[in-house]
């Protein structure tokens, strides 16, 4: 975000992307993995709808600030779920 904030890039909108396609259901269940969750992922049919695939491009951004993604998604879940398990311990 602060090489965003350089007067030389240009400005409008950029999407923070790895170009990796990731389905929600496998990020729920590392989600899952990572907060030592045991569910069973349940999908009500009538809420099923066909859905294109899509896949963010983090291109623009490249070209524009040389930024690339550091942390890997395993890090970034397995942080997200320690900050859930601490907000819930707090309160």
């Amino acid at each position: 975000y602060a090489a965003l904030l350089d007067p030389r890039v240009p400005p409008g909108a950029y999407n923070v992307a790895s170009g990796v396609e990731r389905r929600i259901g496998d990020l729920l269940r590392h989600l899952m993995q990572c907060l030592g969750v045991r569910a069973e992922i349940a999908v009500e049919a009538s809420r099923v709808r066909s859905a294109t695939r899509s896949t963010g491009s983090g291109e623009r951004l490249r070209a524009a600030t040389g930024w690339a993604p550091r942390i890997s998604l395993d890090d970034t879940l397995a942080s997200l779920a320690e900050d859930w398990r601490r907000r819930v311990n707090a309160a």
